[in-house]
């Protein structure tokens, strides 16, 4: 039992999602704040992140992981969506909406498992 207690990292992130506008949209709340231990190693750590125009989620645990897991599938998305035509030639407006196509959340958190899956647990992140 003590060899568990030595393991356990308490990472303090506080995380929110909320149903609105009778179950058509979800609001996503994070606080800002990444410490290691009893230490603030940064207060405007991102926390909240898109994987395609239109699927945010929020992470918890390890920031390198989430952020390595987050690009894989951010990316994955983007490959997909060019190799299907849904995605044109780069827009000259300025915006960057080109890059994270629209992929469904049944697809998305698929992608998340096969992901965490091929990790066989060594993954600190919690999507």
């Amino acid at each position: 039992q003590n060899s568990l207690a030595k393991k356990f990292r308490k990472t303090g992130t506080t995380i929110v999602g909320c149903v609105a506008q009778n179950g058509t949209a979800v609001v996503i709340a994070a606080d800002t704040r990444s410490t290691s231990g009893s230490v603030v190693a940064d207060k405007r750590c991102e926390k909240i992140h898109e994987l395609s125009s239109n699927v945010w989620c929020a992470g918890a645990g390890t920031s390198g992981d989430i952020d390595a897991l987050v690009r894989r599938i951010r990316y994955n998305f983007l490959a997909k969506g060019r190799l299907k035509g849904a995605i044109g030639n780069i827009p000259t407006s300025g915006t960057a909406d080109y890059l994270y196509p629209p992929a469904t959340v049944e697809a998305v958190c698929h992608s998340i498992r096969e992901e965490l899956y091929g990790a066989s647990g060594q993954t600190g992140a919690n999507l």
